[in-house]
């Protein structure tokens, strides 16, 4: 659902302004909903993995530094490959993307 609503949102239809703004809104009530849906069961499972604190300190900063990265990549991204492929073939690339990572993340 993650990354359908995420594709939805970077690869939008072509439409006039009142249909694209409810595309747009629907497309990013179902990132943030399935993004909550992820994340709640993905923080949480840092505190289940282990009982001791220091291995739980650790696992969590992992995920911070990786979650970090993510974001630097998600600002980066965008911008490098619009500059590249143009607006609307650089935000499908970008969108196509997304979808294979969050696919290899789920997957992992």
């Amino acid at each position: 659902l993650l990354g359908l609503a995420a594709w939805g949102l970077f690869a939008p239809p072509a439409a006039v302004l009142p249909v694209i703004a409810a595309w747009f809104f629907a497309m990013l009530v179902l990132v943030y909903s399935a993004l909550a849906l992820v994340q709640v069961s993905h923080y949480a499972q840092g505190a289940e993995l282990t009982l001791d604190v220091a291995e739980r300190t650790r696992v969590t900063a992992l995920r911070e530094t990786f979650a970090l990265a993510g974001v630097l990549a998600g600002a980066a991204l965008p911008t490098w490959l619009t500059g590249a492929h143009g607006a609307t073939s650089g935000y499908a690339w970008f969108a196509l993307l997304t979808c294979g990572a969050l696919a290899l993340g789920t997957l992992a």
